[in-house]
């Protein structure tokens, strides 16, 4: 956009809105919220990761690190613990 290859795109609101906030000359037309959750990919050949990630993860969310973090950096959009109590899950699944 800024060598005005292109008009316009659509991408993750969180991408967006920050390179908004750096750019004068591109501007937010829509939003749409959704309720895609975000996900972590970890080869079947890591399990140890696998356990480290799911370990620091619950802690990072029973202890309000998540939501600090959260409110640090996207405070424009609410923190889904708040929203979803019981649908998010700080799972990591394995890729097949």
């Amino acid at each position: 956009m800024q060598k005005e290859m292109i008009d316009a795109l659509i991408d993750d609101e969180l991408v967006l809105v920050v390179a908004a906030e750096e750019d004068a000359n591109l501007r937010l037309a829509y939003s749409l919220p959704t309720n895609a959750p975000f996900a972590i990919g970890v080869s079947k050949s890591q399990p140890e990761l696998l356990k480290m990630l799911e370990a620091t993860l619950a802690e990072l969310t029973a202890d309000g690190t998540l939501a600090e973090l959260w409110a640090k950096w996207i405070p424009w959009k609410p923190f889904p613990l708040k929203i979803f109590p019981h649908s998010f899950s700080p799972t990591v699944l394995p890729l097949p």
